[in-house]
């Protein structure tokens, strides 16, 4: 069988966490969420974002050249696990380094044709 059905009881994410790579990506994402806390840039809202992306990351790579690679993939993609857990990981950064926004969420305006 595959690298990513060997223990059933811990998710695709925690498995691919786990990992050196996962690991790394996750070091990644806090190192970037340090700098802009550094900067006064930081936001609840982009911390998310960043730990989701990292998890993307890891769960992309952690599936390898695995036959079903895809369609595990965007299965992934559509679960809420993954907002969930991103969240999860941007409680604990907040909770450890006592950081509080120190900018709005960017908000995306449309422009309208006239």
């Amino acid at each position: 069988m595959g690298r990513y059905h060997e223990d059933d009881s811990l998710t695709l994410i925690d498995r691919a966490l786990s990992g050196a790579l996962g690991q790394a990506f996750l070091a990644k994402a806090r190192e970037r969420l340090n700098s802009d806390l550094q900067h006064n840039r930081f936001s609840c809202a982009q911390a998310v974002e960043v730990y989701t992306s990292s998890i993307d990351r890891a769960v992309w790579t952690f599936l390898g050249q695995a036959p079903l690679r895809r369609i595990v993939y965007r299965n992934h993609l559509l679960s809420a696990e993954r907002s969930e857990k991103g969240g999860h990981l941007a409680v604990a950064f907040v909770q450890e380094t006592g950081a509080v926004d120190q900018q709005p969420p960017r908000q995306r305006w449309l422009r309208l044709a006239s």
